[in-house]
């Protein structure tokens, strides 16, 4: 088999203009994907703008000449006893993922980038640099070389290969580098993660330099071994990357005669220890200012969800389950958009292991990574020339890198989406070298279609998949910029419209069920009858048994509170009918069957619960669902202990034009109602507060869906005292200011709710606002928060549908728009 050695019956020359272009083609293209992804989800860079995140507040630090976070401390935190315990800290009291460390901040990210980048960029123009805008500049840079390096290599050893092949091969690579995934989210995490991709990069093309095309390799290793002390400084799972550099001491120095063989390569030695070497002692020296210890880099004083220094972040243990996370974790496509979603990865985690926030394995989803597996043909098969040596050399360099970095992060206690950043674009390198080699070799022997068509089929498709999974990951767009995700779930389902139009007319009513119910259940069972989406447990239809001769009739949505009917006395020998219509079973909502529907029968049809049986209304009443995750229906439960024990004799769908009929009739009754702000962004409200169970927290503005919320909400401190709190999704709640109230008496509230209202018709949304709070007139809180776009329907008064908080589901006390009459909204 000597497919690939260096054999040429077919021409295999091309300019080096024409080669320059097809890379140059493709890092244009690619860039326009990245600085799309960097500013879709419609969250401003705000130049010119003092920025808040830890790394520019580490900048801020800097400048006022001290190594700790410029931000105020809370009290309350100062004076915990433990702060590192996340149960004993004041809720809302500490910086998230800062290590506090003798009453200060600190970061235990990489010092690098601020070092490098934000702070000179503030020394020069005198404000702060966006972390979108570092993230991009260092994945860019990243990519350039990745790409030079490439192109390089195919001019050199794999010029047969066609210039499509060149150009998939060159796109595909901005995908491997993981920089979509990374500039999606650009935050504190991300910048860390890409300022080591391109040092490490850029130590990599030093190290190319040298051994591939024979420069000079004294100033050549200097600069590798200081950009690998710079990426250890950002990423320290880079620390036993820079070993590659022995190569450039071992194999490139050529001892003069009578020269020793030590002495012929001491001042490269000193080359490649050296720099990297002052880079790690002042690092050493940073960490021992801080923290008091050389290593100490402040992870054992983190304040997270867990206790940091009761945690053992390094296992063995972790190894064959991070493994399987990264390579085959599971995920779901499907034919609507957003197309892609992660899957639960089944199987026990090992003991303190974190998992994975979002799964998605490589191997599973990325195909073009399997072309890793060709590169031994370039060691086996190809030419045993010295160039073919040097190339060889390079490429256990590559795999060296990768090896030492993913091992590095296969022993760690969590196994994170970003992470892969780290360690994905070198074995993408491994599989651009085996991709080359493939379609070079099939073309030598002039079979180019043959070796080419592989490689673009895997190419296309990881463009493809690595192009999409971006767009959703983290839901940044769907959250921040609602008017452009929707216009992508218009483009992106349009051709399923089209398919199932063809295919069964695509409509699909209501669902019509003839079941009877089980004999007899003993109370407080609870089993599935209908779940729609795309896992069991997204929206689920329940019969709930409170006793022996009782039925209830329940929705649930993950994450949401249970609305159950009232408790139904039923013959459980008749046989009943069930009729329910919800919003999943008409997805995607912007189907064509629905374009005529006024803006009043869009709500009734996508955001109502209807459930009825044997004609009687059981529940009907406003429902925010999951309309992302929306899919088959599952009818009678999946098996198992929460499967419905009744018998289902039927289940049909309702014609689309009975079901779109009732949907107007309905709309002609309900009336939507909501408590959005006004033009200028306030709730005038009247209020009497109960009297005050301490520990009770009572929503008074709720808005948003489950996942995607923010709560407006009140605590009780004592029985005449309170304080109101903020809390965006997932995060600790803002803490206001204590007062004290007077139970039933009248109050007049106005709300500067921070909320941006987002018109589903329109596209538009509001400003963001801050938060703020008088009562009778009076300043009560004022303070910056986070908060979420909410459609108009989306803003709940006294109520929590939506769950996800600390806060209860209704307000106890009285709350109404002012001038409305007594009682809840």
């Amino acid at each position: 088999m000597n497919l690939l050695r260096v054999h040429c019956p077919v021409k295999t020359t091309h300019p080096h203009n024409s080669q320059r272009g097809i890379f140059l083609a493709a890092f244009v293209l690619m860039m326009i994907f990245y600085v799309w992804t960097c500013v879709s989800d419609g969250l401003t860079w705000k130049f010119g703008r003092e920025q808040k995140d830890h790394y520019n507040l580490l900048v801020h630090g800097f400048m006022d000449g001290q190594l700790s976070l410029k931000v105020e401390v809370s009290q309350a935190l100062l004076d915990c006893p433990d702060p590192y315990d996340p149960a004993k800290r004041p809720p809302g009291s500490g910086l998230h993922d800062a290590s506090f460390y003798h009453g200060k901040y600190y970061i235990y990210y990489g010092v690098v980038p601020a070092v490098v980048l934000l702070l000179p960029f503030r020394l020069l123009s005198g404000t702060d640099l966006p972390l979108a805008v570092a993230v991009l500049a260092f994945l860019s840079g990243a990519y350039a070389i990745f790409l030079l390096i490439v192109a390089d290599c195919r001019r050199r050893f794999f010029n047969a290969c066609g210039d499509w092949t060149s150009f998939a091969i060159a796109l595909v690579a901005g995908i491997l580098t993981w920089a979509p995934v990374l500039l999606r989210r650009h935050s504190m995490y991300e910048l860390p993660i890409s300022s080591a991709q391109f040092f490490a990069m850029l130590a990599i093309y030093a190290l190319y330099r040298v051994l591939v095309t024979g420069a000079r390799p004294l100033p050549w290793t200097l600069l590798g071994s200081l950009c690998w002390g710079l990426a250890i400084g950002s990423r320290p799972t880079y620390l036993l990357a820079p070993a590659c550099l022995g190569l450039i001491v071992w194999f490139v120095p050529r001892a003069t005669p009578g020269e020793s063989f030590l002495k012929a390569r001491l001042p490269l030695l000193l080359a490649a220890l050296g720099p990297a070497s002052l880079v790690g002692l002042g690092l050493a020296v940073y960490n021992q200012l801080r923290f008091g210890s050389p290593t100490e880099f402040g992870v054992s004083y983190i304040l997270s969800g867990v206790y940091e220094s009761k945690i053992r972040h390094f296992s063995l243990g972790y190894f064959s389950w991070n493994l399987g996370a990264y390579l085959t974790a599971p995920g779901e496509w499907s034919r609507y958009f957003p197309f892609y979603h992660d899957l639960a990865i089944a199987g026990p985690r090992p003991g303190q292991h974190y998992g994975m926030d979002i799964s998605f394995g490589l191997l599973r989803h990325l195909p073009f990574l399997w072309l890793a597996g060709l590169v031994p043909l370039v060691f086996a098969f190809r030419s045993s020339h010295a160039e073919e040596r040097k190339l060889r050399l390079f490429i256990a360099s590559i795999a060296w890198v990768g090896v030492s970095v993913a091992c590095f992060l296969l022993c760690f206690y969590a196994a994170m989406l970003r992470y892969i950043g780290d360690f994905g674009p070198w074995f993408g390198f491994i599989a651009v070298f085996g991709a080359l080699a493939f379609a070079d070799g099939f073309a030598r022997k002039g079979r180019r279609l043959a070796g080419s068509l592989p490689v673009l089929v895997c190419a296309g498709i990881t463009i493809l998949l690595g192009g999409l999974f971006p767009i959703q990951v983290y839901g940044r767009i769907s959250q921040f910029n609602p008017g452009l995700y929707s216009r992508l779930e218009a483009l992106g389902n349009r051709p399923v419209y089209w398919w199932e139009s063809l295919a069964d007319g695509g409509g699909k009513g209501a669902l019509l069920l003839s079941l009877k119910f089980p004999a007899a259940r003993d109370g407080g069972c609870v089993e599935e009858l209908v779940a729609s989406g795309r896992s069991a447990d997204r929206n689920r239809v329940l019969v709930v048994y409170p006793d022996s001769s009782h039925i209830q009739l329940a929705f649930e949505r993950a994450g949401g509170s249970r609305i159950a009917s009232a408790p139904l006395a039923l013959d459980r020998s008749a046989l009943h009918t069930l009729r329910l219509s919800m919003g999943p079973l008409y997805f995607p909502k912007n189907r064509p069957e629905f374009s005529g529907l006024s803006k009043a029968e869009r709500q009734v049809l996508f955001r109502w619960l209807a459930v009825e049986l044997d004609g009687r209304p059981i529940i009907d009443r406003y429902q925010r669902f999951d309309d992302s995750t929306a899919g088959p229906c599952t009818i009678g439960g999946a098996g198992g202990g929460s499967a419905f024990s009744g018998r289902i004799l039927s289940s049909v769908r309702e014609e689309p034009g009975v079901t779109l009929a009732r949907v107007r009739e309905t709309a002609k009754t309900v009336v939507m109602r909501s408590c959005v702000p006004d033009a200028d962004g306030l709730l005038h409200l009247q209020l009497r507060f109960p009297p005050g169970e301490p520990g009770r927290r009572e929503p008074l503005v709720v808005s948003g869906e489950t996942g995607s919320g923010d709560f407006l909400f009140v605590e009780y401190l004592a029985p005449r005292r309170l304080r109101f709190c903020f809390e965006h999704w997932g995060r600790n709640p803002y803490l206001g200011t204590e007062i004290d109230f007077v139970p039933g008496r009248e109050y007049l509230m106005e709300i500067r709710y921070p909320a941006p209202v987002f018109d589903p018709e329109t596209g538009a949304i509001s400003d963001s606002r801050d938060l703020g709070i008088r009562l009778d007139g009076h300043v009560i809180w004022e303070t910056d928060v986070s908060s979420y776009p909410a459609e108009p329907d989306d803003f709940f008064l006294g109520r929590n549908p939506i769950g996800g908080s600390t806060c209860a589901e209704a307000f106890s006390g009285d709350i109404r728009l002012h001038g409305q009459e007594s009682g809840q909204p």
